[in-house]
């Protein structure tokens, strides 16, 4: 049998008040703590494996900095680097940690003073804290989110409530427990955008934390939450919006529903049993159509030229992009590589992608895969925008848009059944081996 062990630790991310709020164009600066952003560190090992999975209640990790935190974290823990995943969960209200056209640059003295040394200390805390433990699962349904790609009369995606588009109401609870049946840790994988707040100015974990809070409340052991594919699901408000109007009230009306789902969920929870830890890395190849020409792209920069925030900004950057490859010599590829990790504990699989996941490519891993619990983790290990199906892109939309504008070549058509099929060969060929 095998024997899990476990360790949790957190340290307080939360950046100084006045610093500008990632996640909307023209960001506004904060002007107040609501409740402290953190990160939680997850440790996890057995006999063959050790793991460690951090939970940053912010927006989102670029590639670069996620890298260098996934080495300098296993350096300093003896952990393989591929077997650190750095999981952002999408909080609108937090610092910036990315640098994106049309939505500002990164914040270079919060990510060195106060994120890295934080995940660091978590992570070495979470090792040395590390105990005999046992994992419970259970899972439920959430309606908190709701697909937020409303299509207008005219055919046209925006934003807002689409209430037979797809969304996954699944949430999945897992409990982790002492061997005297202490809980020592719990974490919610859900589905969801953390814009509730909206575009407020106070700092917030946004719902989820409400969520958290009261599963800390319940359990008196640490609590964190895994997003999930939440591309085209936004929380469902009150207002018909999945953007908050009313900042951090609106976060609390949305947060105490998930509060009471996941806390539903955790007294459902099975008989806490040891499983066996396994991580497996993989490179998926996924393929390339050709870049835009020279005369799309001066057309579009001509339509954009004084473009200064948002998706007409991501755009004049993209295509200066590609004018600048074509004069570079730039030599198209026939596929781009994407890293892809997982952590798998018992039949509990957590898939790591750096997308914003469109919800049907997460139900479509989730059905065929032969593990009992696949949970495909958003924003982790990376920051590469949005993932979006082929049958959204003829209605556009700003998750549309932003996918187009991602890299110089763009993607192949079917990309999102061939991300699907390529990430199902990797779960498959890790249950045969049982990596």
């Amino acid at each position: 049998m095998s024997h899990l062990m476990l360790g949790v630790a957190r340290r307080p991310i939360t950046p100084p008040i006045g610093g500008y709020l990632y996640g909307y164009p023209n960001p506004p600066r904060s002007t107040e703590v609501h409740d402290d952003l953190t990160v939680t560190a997850l440790y996890v090992a057995d006999e063959n494996t050790r793991a460690l999975l951090l939970s940053f209640t912010i927006c989102s990790l670029s590639t670069p900095l996620c890298e260098r935190l996934s080495a300098m974290i296993g350096d300093a823990t003896k952990i393989a680097h591929h077997a650190v995943f750095c999981h952002a969960t999408h909080t609108h209200s937090g610092p910036s940690t990315t640098d994106s056209a049309g939505w500002g640059e990164a914040d270079t003295d919060y990510i060195e003073s106060i994120l890295i040394p934080a995940a660091l200390a978590a992570a070495r805390e979470a090792v040395a804290a590390s105990v005999p433990a046992r994992m419970a699962v259970a899972t439920g349904e959430s309606y908190v989110g709701i697909n937020r790609r409303r299509i207008t009369p005219e055919g046209r995606a925006t934003l807002g409530q689409q209430k037979d588009g797809p969304h996954d109401p699944t949430m999945t609870v897992l409990g982790f427990f002492g061997e005297d049946g202490t809980p020592l840790a719990t974490a919610v994988h859900y589905a969801a955008h953390c814009t509730a707040s909206g575009k407020n100015t106070e700092i917030t974990r946004d719902w989820a934390g409400v969520m958290l809070d009261a599963l800390e409340e319940r359990t008196d052991a640490p609590a964190l939450f895994l997003q999930g594919p939440e591309g085209d699901i936004g929380p469902r408000m009150p207002s018909g919006k999945t953007i908050g109007d009313n900042g951090v009230s609106d976060a609390l009306v949305i947060g105490s529903i998930a509060a009471r789902d996941a806390l539903g969920i955790y007294e459902t929870l099975d008989a806490p049993k040891a499983v066996a830890v396994r991580v497996s890395h993989s490179v998926l190849k996924l393929p390339l159509a050709a870049r835009p020409s020279p005369a799309e792209a001066e057309e579009a920069i001509r339509q954009n030229t004084d473009a200064t925030a948002g998706v007409e900004a991501k755009a004049l950057h993209y295509y200066n992009r590609v004018l600048a490859s074509y004069r570079e010599g730039y030599r198209e590829k026939a596929y781009t590589p994407l890293p892809q990790a997982l952590l798998l504990l018992g039949e509990v699989a957590l898939v790591a992608f750096p997308y914003e996941l469109f919800s049907e490519i997460g139900m479509s891993i989730k059905a065929a895969s032969p593990f009992a619990y696949t949970l495909p983790l958003a924003l982790t290990n990376g920051r590469g925008c949005y993932f979006v199906t082929e049958k959204a892109i003829p209605y556009g939309g700003y998750e549309v848009d932003m996918f187009l504008l991602d890299g110089i070549q763009r993607y192949a058509s079917g990309i999102d059944r061939t991300l699907a099929e390529l990430t199902l060969k990797h779960l498959r060929d890790c249950k045969q081996n049982l990596c």
